[in-house]
């Protein structure tokens, strides 16, 4: 329900009545505080995948804050972080695991904005991105910010120097055996540096050197990064009207493999049954079918309901039919003796 509100606008909730502004317009929402079945399998394996988006949002919130350029204003970052993050991934973490705030390490978006996406591709054990530098020039130790930026300016069309270059890498930590409460989690390490043509500081005081390598003339990765997924590179410009950002998401480096662990469908069913969903999951003719116990009792209850109310109806119609026929048989009989009474 869309109105004004005589005495300016309110925002809250009372009992199940929300009030927030829309477009300048108060809206009153009701909210249903009592659903049917607020433990289903679908809604308990949706709980089980937000813990690991919650966890990563936490250690990436610093910098998504600020990288989703495009979102609507009604919405937040954390809004959009996990709107684009909670159908693209599948990682399931049970109660113990989200209490602890276990992180496993997918591809999540990081960004949105309308520069162009710097693409990244798995080539053998590496992450190559479509960042080109001349061919034969390379980076070591004594080279500078100035000659990197004029390198990625001059052969790559879509940069410009003021351009901010982030680049994300979120390790992933595995448990150590030893110790049986220790839950897999995840660490970022975030490089940035802007595009200075002048800039005389040494380039890899700024960047990890395994994570800016060049080979063939385009940039990537190292053979030896470890496990974890890199965000090459979140390109961001300034401008008078606003900070805008490339569309990227992490890119799992090749060697990592927690994470199909944790996103399998054995591990979906444990998450799930661990959270307490009320409903049998099984599997036929290869789908997957789930059958609510509670839904089946509602179903069962429904038809003795429906039953006794037609049985009632039966006997409120029964009786009212007999009721008639007295009547019927009691004016015949008063018609009757009328007449006689009237002969005689």
């Amino acid at each position: 329900m869309i109105t004004t509100f005589p005495l300016g606008s309110y925002k809250g909730r009372i009992e199940n009545i929300a009030a927030y502004i829309r477009c300048g317009k108060q809206v009153f929402r009701s909210i249903n505080n009592r659903p049917a079945n607020p433990r289903t399998f679908s809604q308990m394996r949706q709980r089980t995948k937000l813990s690991n988006i919650l966890s990563t949002y936490r250690i990436l919130s610093s910098f998504v804050r600020e990288s989703y350029q495009t979102r609507p204003p009604s919405l937040t970052a954390y809004n959009v972080f996990v709107k684009n993050n909670l159908k693209a991934t599948e990682v399931f973490l049970d109660k113990g695991e989200a209490l602890a705030e276990a992180c496993m390490v997918v591809e999540f978006n990081i960004s949105e904005g309308t520069l162009p996406t710097i693409e990244t591709t798995v080539s053998g054990n590496r992450l190559v991105t479509s960042l080109q530098l001349p061919l034969g020039v390379s980076i070591n130790e004594a080279t500078t910010l100035g000659e990197v930026s004029f390198s990625l300016v001059g052969c790559n069309a879509s940069l410009r120097y003021g351009d901010k270059i982030s680049i994300l890498y979120l390790m992933q930590v595995r448990p150590q055996r030893e110790i049986n409460f220790y839950m897999p989690h995840a660490e970022l390490k975030l490089y940035e540096f802007v595009l200075k043509p002048d800039s005389r500081i040494p380039f890899y005081t700024l960047v990890d050197e395994r994570l800016f390598r060049v080979k063939d003339g385009y940039i990537g990765t190292d053979e030896y990064v470890g496990e974890g997924a890199v965000g090459y590179y979140v390109h961001s410009r300034k401008t008078k009207r606003c900070t805008e950002y490339s569309t990227q998401s992490l890119v799992l480096l090749p060697g990592t493999v927690l994470c199909r662990t944790y996103g399998s469908v054995k591990k979906s069913y444990e998450a799930v049954a661990n959270y307490g969903a009320k409903e049998r999951v099984r599997v036929e003719s290869g789908k997957l079918k789930v059958e609510s116990e509670e839904l089946k009792k509602d179903k069962v209850t429904a038809v003795k309901v429906d039953t006794n109310k037609r049985m009632d109806t039966i006997e409120t119609k029964g009786r009212d039919f007999v009721k008639e026929q007295l009547k019927t048989e009691r004016g015949k009989k008063v018609k009757g003796e009328e007449k006689r009474e009237a002969r005689k």
